[in-house]
């Protein structure tokens, strides 16, 4: 049975979201995750958020949504929300999104 953790990193946003998306890739690739396209199948899920364009903003508050409901139902452990919109608006994500596991700020992608 392979024990390797899985990770999904789901992105929003520009194209600054997607170079750092591929810097938490590389991150947890080197710290043993095996990336996977499937967030019903993983074992954490990170949603790479945007805070500026409207359309991406909504999606990613959707998205963080359905992660935490993966969570819920027990089929990931962790939800981690990264990028602009922690930074934007961190305390009423907190507030309005309990069971983030974990949030990472625009400039922190190694912090992973």
């Amino acid at each position: 049975m392979d024990t390797t953790p899985k990770c999904c990193i789901i992105v929003y946003g520009c194209a600054k979201n997607q170079v750092d998306a591929e810097e938490m890739a590389e991150r947890l690739r080197e710290a043993g995750y095996y990336l996977t396209p499937d967030a019903t199948s993983a074992d954490v899920v990170v949603v790479h958020t945007c805070g500026f364009i409207e359309a991406a903003r909504e999606e990613s508050l959707g998205e963080i949504e359905a992660a935490l409901e993966l969570k819920r139902g027990g089929s990931c452990r962790y939800v981690v929300v990264a990028g602009c919109l922690v930074q934007r608006w961190p305390e009423l994500l907190a507030r309005d999104m309990p069971g983030v596991d974990a949030w990472v700020g625009v400039g922190d992608p190694a912090e992973i």
